[in-house]
């Protein structure tokens, strides 16, 4: 940290956001179309310039969505294929799952808010944060800023050392997005989940999203208490290649890889006076899935109604029997991981997509859920309880 206080440039600010990921992002371009806000000085900060397509974002939505501008690839149909070799074709209707590439994401909310003098952004490291009764401090090698409220998308520290006290899986994937020598992909149906293809005793999966009979993100994902290393992810991702589209040549365009914490760490509950933790942080990732992006839509609602009310902000709170819900699952991919298929399985071949999507939504009522868990394996689940 640099300590010749003479060069430290002292800036204040109404809000602060660390981070400009999806919740960071998400939540400024909110606040940039609220005019609530149009008197309010924002600064974001983030040590990345985000100029990579890092990411790919994908989730489910009835209709017309307000990100609709961005979505490069949609599909109404979906493949199911379990370890015994079963097919499930799946009709999303009314729900369609959209796929969004990260740098069309980040291109676009950075260029409406560098339209609007009221933000700026700045691309350092946060070395320290401190909290007083009327303001928030940030400090970077370059800067000291403040502001009334940050927003704050770091994973506290101590989820390292305490995360072993809950449950706890990596969502950790690896992907190739290929092109074809010949069409080889129904371009209409994407394959939601392939355990035709599975690593031992895991709960894992292939995952393809096709652009085109010829182009296709394929990704190799598990749920489970561990990983594989990145040599073995992409020996994996080659082998299933040549056994399911075997003879096909393919070129690799792009490589994709990451860990998603699936936990049920209290993130909600780290917020204090004056700092909101956000994103992944914050317990906008959904847990049981890892999925975060549409799902951020409510937490950021939530923020700036609490803002404009004046009320402590917090973000989105999920009814406690959708947490105890996850807390159930990811309990048995912990510690029962190869009953994970069977579980996903009963789940689409028992439930119907529209009742599905808004389980996971948490918008369904208690005998909408109730319904739903008699049709899943109750054994695994009775195991998870006692644990």
């Amino acid at each position: 940290m640099n300590t010749n206080t003479d060069e430290i440039q002292t800036l204040h600010f109404d809000y602060i956001i660390i981070g400009s990921g999806v919740a960071g992002l998400q939540l400024a371009v909110a606040m940039s179309k609220h005019h609530f806000f149009c008197a309010k000085k924002i600064a974001i900060i983030d040590f990345s310039k985000k100029k990579d397509n890092d990411k790919t974002f994908c989730f489910w939505e009835k209709g017309i969505g307000k990100w609709d501008n961005l979505v490069s690839k949609s599909w109404h149909q979906a493949y199911f294929y379990s370890s015994e070799n079963k097919e499930l074709r799946i009709d999303l209707t009314p729900y369609t799952y959209k796929k969004i590439q990260a740098l069309d994401f980040y291109n676009y909310c950075i260029s409406v808010l560098k339209k609007n003098t009221q933000f700026s952004f700045f691309y350092e490291k946060v070395d320290t944060v401190t909290e007083t009764d009327n303001t928030v401090c940030v400090n970077t090698n370059q800067y000291n800023f403040s502001c009334s409220h940050l927003f704050d998308s770091r994973i506290p520290e101590h989820f390292k050392d305490q995360k072993k006290a809950y449950a706890y899986v990596d969502q950790s994937f690896s992907g190739f997005e290929i092109e074809t020598n010949t069409p080889v992909f129904n371009k209409d149906n994407f394959t939601m989940m392939d355990y035709r293809f599975t690593w031992k005793n895991s709960t894992s999966f292939m995952y393809i999203l096709p652009e085109s009979g010829s182009k296709a993100l394929v990704e190799y994902t598990f749920f489970a208490p561990f990983t594989i290393s990145a040599t073995e992810f992409e020996t994996q991702l080659k082998n299933y290649l040549n056994i399911f589209f075997k003879g096909i040549k393919y070129t690799i365009k792009k490589k994709e890889t990451g860990v998603i914490p699936m936990t049920n760490f209290p993130f909600n509950k780290q917020h204090t006076l004056r700092t909101t933790k956000i994103g992944t942080a914050g317990g906008w990732v959904k847990a049981s899935t890892g999925y975060s992006f549409k799902r951020s839509e409510k937490f950021v609602n939530s923020i700036i109604q609490q803002l404009i009310a004046q009320k402590p902000v917090i973000g989105h709170q999920p009814a406690a029997r959708f947490q105890f819900y996850d807390q159930l699952l990811l309990k048995i991919l912990e510690k029962q991981n190869t009953k994970g298929p069977e579980i996903f399985y009963k789940m689409y071949k028992n439930t119907h997509p529209a009742v599905f999507f808004k389980f996971l939504d948490e918008e369904t009522t208690l005998l909408e859920e109730l319904k739903l868990i008699l049709k899943l394996p109750y054994l695994p689940f009775i195991k998870a309880l006692i644990q």
